[in-house]
């Protein structure tokens, strides 16, 4: 039987007034546990999962038909939504935090921007 792969798809941005594209983004899931041991392991210890962060990258490029007068006003700090596909109807919806925003400019290319984020509440997955 053949597998079928999903390929890597694009996703949205809100901060504010201001729509992004996402070109490329990485999702991670992380957090603190608690290690325990108890008397049905045989001293075998157990994770106890404590609290999960969840953080990730998007990445794209400036687009000056959607904000003609001046690049997007992000910052750090700046709280959004983040609509991450896996497929083209389905999407991770996340509720963020902006920690870092880089941008790059090179001669002869597009501004492309690099935003490092942290979710503020627990994402979920929609058909």
């Amino acid at each position: 039987m053949a597998n079928t792969w999903a390929s890597g798809n694009d996703g949205k941005a809100s901060f504010g007034g201001t729509e992004l594209d996402i070109q490329q983004w990485t999702y991670g899931e992380a957090g603190s546990d608690g290690d325990t041991t108890h008397t049905g392991g045989s001293g075998v210890e157990t994770v106890q999962v404590v609290s999960t962060a969840y953080t990730g990258t998007i990445e794209g490029v400036w687009d000056k038909d959607a904000d003609p007068t001046s690049t997007p006003s992000l910052r750090r700090g700046q709280t959004g939504t983040l609509k991450l596909y896996v497929s083209t109807t389905e999407y991770i919806e996340v509720a963020v935090v902006i920690l870092s925003l880089e941008a790059t400019s090179n001669v002869k290319d597009v501004i492309k921007y690099t935003i490092n984020w942290q979710a503020t509440s627990a994402p979920s997955t929609l058909p």
